[in-house]
């Protein structure tokens, strides 16, 4: 329950205004423009209303007083709003529930419950269900009565939705379908992040075993080279050691020098600060020496402006004497005067009285005239009266008969209309429930045509499902192809820029092949060397793969040859190549039978020996070319193992044998063993890139076949896409088919039903009528009966009025004669008072005269006092000043003074500095002579910690190893070194890898150790190029997409989740929603024939298979009307059917409170006062306040508040009761 409203500074109400409300009806009175309907707009306001125009403004500002002709504007509105809670009908857990909401002027508002800060959504949230917020069914607003029944079906939904307290229900399904569609976009970005994640794990699977192997080799070559720097590093070391010994002496000798020449600046500083200090402090003197001047000056204009204060006060003090004495001369005149006047006006009372007392004698006679002649009026009036009385019986008996008659006639014919009525309505269902059958079997073949489609799009679904599920597994599988192919083409890239380096070539060949290429690409005729070299052995030359080591080792140094035409161009092709910085080979091409029958000898013989001669595995591409394999490899031959080997040895004198694991034996029994360098030789290089542009060929073919595949899957999935889209949009014109024939049958069944409710209505009013019609026959006999006795004692009656009249001429006549004798008295009488009064008037006049110039007298003498007291404060004023103006004269001598003295001691000060810095000039110039020579010492020592620093920087840059902490702390550099600097400045390097280094190598040979570490530099090559952080970039991709697919999971069942609570909300909703909307149309009918007497109402879902979100019609029929449209109703009977609803929604679920504002305004009396004894049947649910003009409305009223506004725009509230409220009042005010 509303229990008051407190409005401070809220449009018209600037004062802080307060309404308690009893239970039951309280009124809200007052004239038009009052501030009534502002107490309604602060109900709305403080219920959350957000819509300026709502609250009949512009902006939300607009709701602040705006000032009137009397008040200023004020810079904030506050309403406090206090409901009784007891029954916990507002969701806060307290027995008083008091909402304040405030708003400035800058636009910024605050909410507060019970006296805590609070958001609009805390406030709002109170409300929900209950039918009491802003946009509830609790307030009805001037002039929007009607609201409900012209809004549109959607908004007036909302009012039923608040009706069923589904309003918080809604709410919450729309936060969860907003939470709902964010866990499906975070599903489909984790999807897509999982999609992304699982091809980078494939990928980085495949680079961190190729990674761990460079790791390893890395591992070992670190550890060579490392310890083997690590010995020059201490040889550099002891070096360095004995340089800073030297420079450290010569620094001792200077810093000597320099201790002297510190204290000498020391002393400089010192004096420095001393002559600062002066002049600061001198500058400080000369700004208080300005100052005192400038009090100074100011002192003296105020002694000239006070003095000159002074001269115009004395001047002014005369004329104030001047004026009192005229003013006491008048005063003395008008004193006399005054006493004259006072004799003329007793003199003009004597003779007042006189007439008086004649005039009073002819009133007397007059009035015993006239009181006889009103005798005679009074009795002819109350047979007049009588007379008119019995003839207006007369009339209205003959009236009653005559209308009495007509409805009985007019009853017989609606009566007859009626039966036709239903006739109409009878035949009217026959055809529906006709045509009814007919929509019925339609429906039925659009149900069976759309489960048949249903059951084509199921197989449709499952085919393209199938082909999804082929085009996921083809884009998987090129993805694989792609990425074999990239890793083909990494490989092939990285051979291809070691060929274009000349990487393993020597430095003579690498000069002969680019002078080549050089002609090669020139367009000029070749030279003697471009027409006589065919190539290089490597190029020329094809190797498998697999025996490509072999090769290598048989062919050595030879590989690197470049191989010439014929043996006569060997010689000129040298010439030509003119001066190398290296060794180049030329092999010549030879044809001869020897070395043809030596390869023969060896390919027959090899083979007998377990193994076959090497020539016969290398070809060579270039036909003129094709007996260089056998030139170069006809004498060797290849085994199993070194046993067979010497065998073969043994056999074929003079040839060489390699075996399978990399071992060669030579014709004189030399053996060469080791690792075989593999592919980073010239010629596995070659074979391995040929290899590998194979393979890429391959790979790419069978990318073009999964692309094609790949397109036709998605040309397949993409028709059977659109086939399905076909049968949906079959469906879905079925589906819409379907509905509409649904909502067609239910409008026709509606229409069946209402024809039925009709025919039953009908049936009812001809009961009615026909009960009507007997009544209304008796009804005029009797008015008939009346009418005849009226006429005939009207008849008596005008014989007694005629013997009046002829006393009244007779008293007439007299009376007259009596009025002018009155008449006559009255004008002797006026005259003598009105020369009374302007004797009255003269003497007033003259008292005010006199008062008025005792007050100019008051005013003088004050005026003079107050002269006389400014006269004084300026003479006190000029003492002030002279006395400061002497104060002044000395502070400005004793600062002059001040600053002489500051001037002479900072000329001295100066003077002492220059000194001591002449003295630190000739000290400086004796120890730069002792600085050179340590400078010298320090280039020396910075040499050798240059390439001590180059040493430790060349193995902090390769593996991020400090060689001081390797080395231990004994070969560190000394402190302040190059290379100690050097290595401070790259400490940023990592040092977990050093860590795990081993200590420096000893008793190991060097140049073993350097053979192993160019063997793991071509491993490393041959790894082409490796993503070492694959290994640290797997784990946690790894880690990630677990916990991206925990992730994900979770985010499934949180779907899952809120979609159960969505199904729950619609279940609750829907069970409400119809619950309330049952109850709600049973009541609305109900109301609708009490308030109309009769008639016909209904609230239909204009979707009855979307209970949910359906809009609602409202229809309404008053008795003997037809149905039509709502908006054809007459304003009061818009009004009453509002009302019907909103009584039937609080029926069902009362509110709070209510508020009516000039609900009645279109109603007539009638309707009036059944709309308020309807009111009243509802105090027990709820609590109403309405804002009216009609008394019967107000009689209605438990407690009556009015609202005046007595000031100009500034509303007042007065408590009233019934019997003092005027109409004619209001209306005056009103105007």
């Amino acid at each position: 329950m509303l229990k008051r409203l407190e409005l401070v500074g809220f449009k018209s109400f600037a004062d802080k205004t307060r309404f308690d409300f009893a239970p039951g009806v309280t009124g809200v009175v007052g004239p038009n423009g009052s501030g009534k309907s502002n107490v309604v707009d602060a109900v709305r306001w403080i219920l959350g209303e957000q819509s300026p125009k709502s609250l009949r403004g512009g902006e939300m500002a607009d709701v602040i007083f705006n000032g009137s002709s009397s008040r200023k504007s004020l810079g904030m509105a506050e309403v406090t709003v206090a409901f009784d809670n007891a029954r916990r009908l507002l969701a806060v857990d307290a027995d008083e529930v008091q909402l304040t909401r405030r708003v400035y002027r800058d636009g910024t508002g605050e909410y507060l419950i019970n006296g805590q800060m609070s958001r609009l959504k805390d406030l709002k949230n109170i409300f929900l269900g209950s039918g009491a917020g802003a946009g509830g069914y609790t307030i009805i607003a001037q002039g929007r009565v009607d609201e409900m029944l012209q809004a549109s079906t959607k908004d007036r939904r909302a009012i039923f939705d608040e009706a069923a307290g589904i309003s918080r229900f809604k709410a919450d399904k729309n936060e969860t379908l907003r939470k709902l569609a964010s866990v499906e976009l975070n599903l489909t970005r984790s999807k897509d992040k999982l999609d992304a994640l699982d091809g980078q794990l494939r990928t980085l699977r495949l680079q961190a075993t190729k990674a761990q192997k460079y790791k390893e080799h890395s591992d070992r070559l670190r550890e060579l080279r490392v310890g083997l720097g690590a010995r020059e590093y201490r040889e550099l070391t002891a070096a360095l050691a004995t340089e800073q010994g030297a420079l450290a002496a010569l620094k001792a000798e200077v810093s000597g020098a320099t201790s002297e020449a510190e204290q000498l600046e020391h002393q400089a500083a010192q004096l420095d600060w001393q002559v600062t200090r002066g002049e600061e402090a001198l500058r400080h003197h000369e700004a208080r020496l300005a100052e005192a001047r400038q009090q100074l000056a100011g002192f003296e204009a105020s002694l000239k402006h006070d003095r000159a204060a002074a001269q115009n006060l004395g001047a002014e003090l005369l004329k104030v004497g001047r004026q009192r004495a005229d003013l006491g001369y008048r005063l003395k005149g008008l004193e006399a005067d005054s006493v004259r006047a006072a004799a003329e006006s007793a003199a003009a009372e004597g003779r007042l009285t006189d007439e008086r007392g004649r005039a009073d004698e002819v009133s007397d006679a007059l009035a015993a005239v006239v009181a006889r002649l009103a005798d005679l009026e009074r009795a002819q009036a109350e047979d007049l009266q009588q007379h008119m009385e019995l003839v207006r019986q007369a009339a209205s008996g003959r009236s009653t008969a005559d209308a009495t008659l007509a409805q009985v006639n007019r009853l017989q014919s609606e009566y007859t209309r009626r039966l036709a009525a239903r006739e109409h309505r009878a035949a009217h269902r026959a055809t529906l429930t006709h045509a009814l059958d007919g929509l019925s079997q339609e429906d039925a073949d659009v149900q069976a045509r759309l489960a048949a489609a249903r059951e084509q799009l199921d197989d449709l679904t499952a085919a393209r499902d199938t082909l999804t599920e082929q085009l996921g597994e083809g884009q998987a599988r090129l993805e694989g192809l792609r990425v074999e192919q990239g890793a083909l083409r990494a490989r092939m890239e990285v051979l291809e820029d070691l060929e274009r380096s000349l990487e393993g070539f020597g430095t003579g060949v690498a000069a002969v092949w680019r002078r080549l290429e050089a002609e090669a690409a020139d367009d000029y005729t070749p030279t003697e060397l471009s027409a006589a070299v065919v190539g290089l052995v490597a190029d020329l030359l094809t190797v498998p793969r697999e025996v490509a080591p072999l090769v290598e080792l048989a062919l050595g140094d030879a590989a690197q040859r470049f191989v010439v035409r014929s043996p006569e161009a060997v010689d000129a092709v040298a010439a030509a190549v003119g001066e190398l910085t290296g060794r180049v080979g030329f092999v010549p091409l030879s044809f001869s039978a020897t070395h043809a029958g030596s390869a023969d000898a060896s390919g027959e013989h090899g083979g007998a020996g377990g193994g076959p001669s090497l020539a016969a595995l290398v070809t060579c591409d270039r036909p003129h070319c094709a007996g260089l394999p056998a030139q170069l490899l006809g004498r060797v031959l290849m085994a199993d193992t070194l046993a067979d080997a010497r065998w073969l040895v043994a056999l074929h004198p003079g040839h060489r044998v390699v075996t399978r694991s990399g071992e060669l034996l030579e014709p004189d029994g030399t053996l060469t063993v080791g690792p075989l360098r593999g592919e980073a030789g010239l010629v596995s290089r070659k074979s391995e890139l040929r290899e590998l542009r194979e393979q890429f060929r391959a790979t790419s073919e069978l990318v073009a076949g999964a692309e094609v595949e790949l397109a036709d899957l998605r040309r397949r999935a993409e028709a059977a896409e659109g086939t399905i889209e076909a049968v949906e949009a079959e469906i879905a014109l079925l589906s819409d088919e379907a509905g509409g024939l649904l909502q067609r049958i239910a409008r026709q069944r509606q229409q069946v039903e209402h024809l039925d409710a009709d025919i039953e209505l009908i049936e009812a009013d001809c009961r009615t009528l026909e009960q009507q019609v007997q009544e209304g026959e008796a009804a005029w006999s009797a008015a008939r009966l009346a009418a005849e006795d009226a006429e005939r004692a009207a008849a008596e009656l005008e014989s007694r009025l005629a013997e009046v009249k002829r006393a009244l001429a007779a008293g007439a006549a007299d009376r007259t004669a009596r009025e002018q004798a009155h008449t006559a008295a009255q004008v002797a009488l006026s005259r003598a008072a009105a020369d009374r009064d302007r004797a009255r008037e003269r003497a007033a006049q003259l008292e005010a005269d006199i008062r008025k110039r005792k007050i100019e007298a008051l005013d003088l003498a004050a005026a003079d006092r107050n002269a006389r007291g400014r006269l004084a404060d300026c003479t006190l004023a000029a003492l002030r000043a002279s006395a400061g103006q002497a104060d002044a004269y000395g502070e400005k001598e004793s600062r002059e003074r001040l600053a002489a003295e500051l001037s002479a001691k900072g000329a001295a000060d100066r003077a002492d500095r220059d000194r001591v810095r002449a003295r630190l000039q000739q000290l400086r110039h004796g120890w730069q002579e002792k600085q050179a020579a340590a400078h010298a010492r320090e280039l020396a020592a910075h040499d050798l910690g240059a390439r001590l620093a180059a040493l430790g920087q060349r193995i902090r840059e390769d593996y991020g190893i400090e060689l001081a902490e390797l080395a231990g702390g004994a070969l560190r550099p000394a402190e302040g070194s190059s290379a100690d600097i050097s290595g401070t400045e790259d400490a940023r390097a990592d040092t977990t890898s050093s860590e795990r280094i081993e200590p420096p190598l000893v008793g190991v040979n060097v140049l073993e150790a350097q053979a192993e570490i160019e063997d793991l530099k071509r491993k490393l090559a041959r790894l082409g190029s490796v993503n070492m952080e694959a290994l640290e970039e797997l784990t946690r991709v790894e880690g990630e997409f677990n916990a991206l697919q925990a992730q994900h999971s979770d985010l499934n069942a949180a779907r899952q989740s809120l979609q159960q609570i969505i199904d729950a909300i619609n279940g609750d909703s829907r069970k409400l929603f119809l619950d309330t909307l049952n109850a709600v149309r049973g009541y609305f009918q109900e109301l609708f024939r009490k308030l109309f007497g009769g008639g016909q109402a209904d609230i239909v879902l204009e979707d009855e298979a979307d209970v949910l979100e359906s809009g609602i019609e409202i229809t309404a029929r008053p008795p003997g009307k037809e149905l039509r449209s709502l908006s054809l109703l007459s304003g009061g009977e818009k009004t009453l059917t509002a009302v019907a609803l909103l009584l039937a929604i609080f029926r069902n679920k009362p509110s709070p409170f209510c508020i009516l504002d000039e609900v009645d305004a279109a109603l007539d009396e009638a309707n009036t006062a059944r709309l308020a004894g309807v009111l009243r049947e509802f105090l027990d649910r709820s609590q109403f306040i309405v804002i009216t003009h009609k008394k019967r409305t107000m009689a209605a009223a438990d407690r009556l508040w009015g609202v005046t506004m007595q000031e100009s725009g500034i509303s007042r509230l007065l408590p009233m009761r019934f019997e003092d409220w005027n109409d004619e009042g209001g209306e005056a005010q009103a105007a």
